[in-house]
């Protein structure tokens, strides 16, 4: 509230400190468009101030100084955060936008500034199994109504689908996933099969259903468990399928077959030898095992706006860091790179 009567000039002043003039604020755009190797973005400010581009095809509005100063200290975070509550607007394609943002600031990675930042502000990386409790119901507990918006109808694969057809439908390719992971384990009629981390449980029923096996499927999602299991009722396959509600670490008893789809960022870089030694003992002498996850081209930290929002405290390890979870007690017999079908899949999501 203010008098009709107020000086704007006096409004200006105190939105806009005495010394900071336009240079000031374009330097700092400039400074925010060089980190990201100059895309073809032109910056607008809350006081009109912008950055000069003689093709923009993106234009990024930000609507006020602490913003604007937080994309400094931090764009990966703050962009994402600002882009969430409207302080920062885009116009244009914004996936376009961002993939110019990215590869630019890939460009970038190596300096002393950007390595400073995220080791100040990277989270630690507990992987506990009452932080791991925490976590998953920040993500996976939101309800089941939402994901099912988005997901495939089928099987509710919350995880990258298979595109053998370029063609597919996301329900295709999702199936075909399954389908791929079960050919890989060589699973035959009468195995005994344990998974960690199930999801809302339809990698286990298509075990069940197509290939005669016997699951027990652990989960510490309170609201994918009880889905997994009226889901299992409907299928009639509560004879071949157990949904328990507990962490990975808890498993107990021998297995012909260890399975994980979508759970390895969960664990944490610095608890992979307890998975190991969970695999270890609870996989026969003879047994297959299969390990899905989101990996990264090398070692580093996981985009700091998902941490936060989406998967707290999670890690993305590279391909060498998940093949020393396996150097002392497994023989690595197959390793696929399906991160071109995860991008397809993402596309479908989107």
């Amino acid at each position: 509230m203010f008098d009709h009567n107020t000086d704007l000039k006096s409004l200006k002043s105190k939105e806009q400190p005495r010394g900071l003039g336009p240079w000031f604020y374009r330097t700092l755009i400039n400074r925010i468009l060089k980190a990201a190797d100059t895309p073809p973005i032109k910056i607008v400010l809350w006081n009109q101030v912008e950055s000069a581009h003689p093709s923009p095809r993106f234009v990024m509005t930000v609507a006020n100084r602490n913003t604007l100063f937080k994309l400094l200290i931090h764009p990966e975070l703050y962009f994402g955060e600002g882009y969430m509550n409207g302080d920062i607007t885009v116009q244009g394609d914004l996936v376009e936008f961002l993939e110019y943002i990215y590869r630019g600031r890939q460009r970038k990675t190596n300096s002393f500034y950007s390595r400073m930042i995220n080791r100040v502000l990277s989270p630690v990386h507990a992987g506990t199994l009452s932080q791991s409790k925490r976590n998953i119901h920040h993500h996976y507990d939101l309800s089941n109504n939402f994901y099912q918006l988005w997901l495939d109808k089928e099987a509710m694969q919350y995880t990258c689908a298979y595109f053998p057809e370029p063609h597919y439908t996301l329900e295709q390719a999702q199936l075909a996933k399954l389908e791929h992971v079960c050919r890989k384990l060589q699973l035959k009629p009468g195995d005994t099969v344990v998974e960690a981390g199930g999801g809302w449980g339809g990698l286990a029923l298509y075990m069940a259903k197509h290939y005669g096996v016997n699951v027990k499927s652990y989960n510490i999602s309170h609201e994918q468990v009880m889905f997994a299991r009226e889901k299992c009722k409907q299928e009639n396959l509560e004879d071949k399928v157990e949904y328990i509600e507990a962490d990975y670490r808890e498993i107990v008893g021998e297995y012909d077959v260890f399975v994980s789809v979508g759970m390895l960022e969960h664990v944490g870089i610095n608890h992979f030898h307890e998975l190991q030694s969970v695999i270890n003992r609870c996989l026969k002498k003879d047994g297959r095992g299969l390990i899905h996850g989101i990996g990264r081209n090398q070692p580093g930290q996981m985009n700091a706006w998902i941490e936060r929002h989406i998967f707290p405290v999670a890690q993305t390890p590279s391909l060498k860091q998940i093949t020393g979870l396996f150097e002392q007690h497994f023989s690595v017999l197959d390793i696929e790179n399906l991160r071109l079908h995860y991008a397809e899949t993402v596309s479908h999501w989107l």
